[in-house]
């Protein structure tokens, strides 16, 4: 609309409403002169109806946005599935050519690096310049093969936009709740998996948004904390308290290998494993930490 010199409203409801409802768009962009693709809008009841001559196409839910329940269609075979996908999610659908060669250009996704950008974001917080997981839901046999052609699918149209995949089936996820960690690393081993979906989602997430975690670990109880990585001490004890930042001394600092190998602080202690980090000290994923502090 800008590029026309249109006046809009946005980003307010109405404006999305509108803009969602492609054959609002479209009426809309006509009436101004704007050339739209040629397109033919079907409901439900009447899908009998389609008749697809040429391909490829793309069939659109009529009021959705995004890309969901979208599908580029080649050949007649794929018809009905795209057009299940499409009237999941609404009764009426809008089918167009698919032209190759164009690839939708979504500006927020573009990450600009710079200042002004950086503030828009903090405060418009853009859909569409936050990460991405895809995740793919597959039956048994297709997790253990890694031969399932949709995923595969998938992972193509990710690595295309930096985006990662996750493969999982959630029949296995269901089955492994309940199960203590001895059984699960057993269920697992047994179907020839190293890691639950689940995992897979919380690693991940972590990479993707540049997180990690330290542990305080008492007589009690054991605590994660949750961080960004290449944080130094005093700011990860902050994290615990204000006070702990603002008096911080020293870290008492135990690595995550050394805890697990020496079964404890207090064998750790004994094998020469716990070390005293300053205010530069940056923590490591998995530290097991006390902090020393005077306020």
């Amino acid at each position: 609309m800008t590029f026309f010199d249109i006046r809009f409203i946005g980003p307010r409801v109405e404006a999305c409403s509108i803009s969602i409802n492609k054959f609002l768009t479209k009426s809309y962009s006509n009436s101004l002169g704007i050339n739209v693709l040629d397109y033919k809008i079907y409901n439900k009841s009447k899908s009998d109806e389609i008749n697809i001559k040429n391909y490829p196409v793309i069939i659109k839910p009529l009021k959705l946005g995004s890309s969901i329940g979208v599908s580029i269609v080649n050949k007649k075979d794929d018809l009905q599935y795209a057009l299940d996908s499409a009237f999941e999610f609404d009764n009426d659908i809008l089918i167009e050519p698919f032209i190759n060669n164009i690839k939708e250009y979504n500006l927020a996704g573009c990450k600009i690096d710079n200042d002004i950008f950086k503030q828009l974001d903090k405060e418009l917080r853009f859909l569409s310049n936050k990460n991405i997981i895809y995740g793919c839901n597959v039956d048994e046999n297709s997790l253990q093969s890694n031969t399932n052609e949709y995923v595969k699918i998938v992972q193509k149209h990710a690595a295309s936009i930096h985006a990662d995949v996750i493969v999982l089936c959630a029949k296995i996820e269901e089955d492994l709740i309940g199960l203590d960690e001895d059984e699960t690393v057993e269920f697992l081993s047994d179907l020839g998996i190293e890691v639950s979906g689940l995992d897979q989602i919380i690693r991940k997430s972590f990479d993707k948004l540049d997180l990690q975690s330290y542990f305080t670990a008492g007589k009690m109880e054991v605590r994660a904390w949750t961080i960004k990585k290449n944080t130094k001490a005093p700011k990860a004890a902050a994290v615990i308290h204000n006070d702990f930042e603002k008096g911080f001394i020293k870290a008492q600092v135990i690595s995550y290998d050394d805890f697990i190998a020496c079964n404890g602080e207090i064998k750790a202690k004994e094998m020469g494993k716990l070390r005293l980090e300053g205010k530069e000290y940056i923590v490591q994923d998995g530290d097991v930490m006390h902090f020393r502090f005077n306020v």
